[in-house]
């Protein structure tokens, strides 16, 4: 089934990565919609569509079979509680919001009327995710006791280039990198523990880009079980024409140690030989993949994968990292 796909607040840099995904699979994006009218109509004119400077007259003229929206991250809640109302199925970027309180409000809604709701964690729907959970699911990775992600982008200055300068606008984007990049890693973490987080370290600075969110981040995690994340982001990997990002997996576990980077899984079991799988890191490529899979899901009637739920679960330790970075302590998770 071919469905009538419209794109709300398309001027998001990550719009175009979802659009790539959408025209693999044949669906038609029909409309498109951003406050700034010039470049809704720019975008339209590629994409061969109608473009909106309205989000809600597109929604109510077109009655898109399914949206997938973007917007700033103050914005996102009111974005979502129109969609859910007006039950139309939609993907929103994470983080859905600035804060667990306006998430919280938004799954309460969501679980009242019933309408799919998915956030796009997409590190969960690729291929080395599969492959890590498998191996987990088979027995062969044993008791998680430490995961560490690290993650470290270009410079904030690619947002401005993207028409996207509000990101480095702590009230609009509600942070730096850690409210931008490290949500996908704390998913991660949750989802492979399967336990509650107790309590928060986090520290932050600012010192290579001088602007007013943080442009590197590091958090501590620990689970009521004391499996212990360390999550490490930022916005300082040097613009040299080679590689824009780094970023580094490792799962420690009773069984052994794990690590990805570079295109390869390396697994150290215990009394074993190592192994290495190739297998992708580029993250630009999951786009595809959850493109593809959540459509599945929805046309299948099946819940998302990760949905606002998971979302909600993510922010409730942002808003404690926050915490912790401005207290300069421990925080305690309730």
């Amino acid at each position: 089934m071919k469905l009538r796909i419209a794109l709300i607040e398309a001027s998001h840099w990550h719009a175009a990565l979802y659009i790539d995904g959408l025209s693999r699979l044949g669906h038609k994006v029909i409309a498109v919609s951003d406050g700034n009218e010039e470049l809704a109509v720019e975008l339209s004119r590629n994409l061969n569509c109608t473009a909106y400077a309205n989000y809600q007259e597109l929604v109510l003229k077109e009655k898109p079979d399914f949206v997938f929206a973007f917007g700033r991250h103050i914005h996102m809640p009111k974005i979502a509680e129109f969609l859910i109302s007006e039950e139309i199925p939609f993907v929103i970027e994470k983080p859905a919001g600035v804060s667990s309180r306006q998430t919280k409000e938004l799954v309460l809604l969501q679980k009242k009327l019933g309408t799919f709701v998915a956030i796009p964690f997409v590190f969960r729907y690729s291929s080395l995710m599969d492959t890590i959970l498998s191996m987990k699911q088979a027995g062969r990775l044993g008791q998680l006791t430490h995961c560490y992600f690290r993650f470290i982008a270009g410079s904030p200055q690619r947002y401005i280039q993207a028409n996207c300068s509000w990101m480095l606008d702590p009230t609009l984007a509600g942070g730096g990198c850690t409210i931008n990049l490290a949500v996908h890693f704390i998913d991660l973490f949750l989802h492979f523990t399967q336990d509650t987080v107790s309590s928060v370290y986090s520290v932050f600075n600012s010192l290579t880009h001088g602007t007013e969110i943080e442009d590197f981040s590091v958090m501590v995690l620990k689970t009521k079980k004391n499996q212990i994340g360390v999550i490490e982001t930022g916005y300082t990997y040097p613009e040299n024409g080679e590689k824009s990002r780094e970023i580094y997996y490792s799962l420690t576990s009773t069984e052994g140690l794990m690590w990805a980077r570079d295109n390869a899984l390396h697994w150290a079991r215990r009394g074993n030989k190592e192994k290495k799988l190739a297998i992708s890191t580029e993250t630009d490529e999951y786009y595809a993949i959850y493109v593809r899979k959540v459509l599945q899901e929805f046309l299948k009637g099946v819940p998302p994968r990760t949905s606002l739920k998971e979302m909600y679960q993510v922010m409730l330790i942002i808003d404690a990292v926050y915490k912790s970075a401005r207290e300069n302590k421990v925080v305690i998770m309730a």
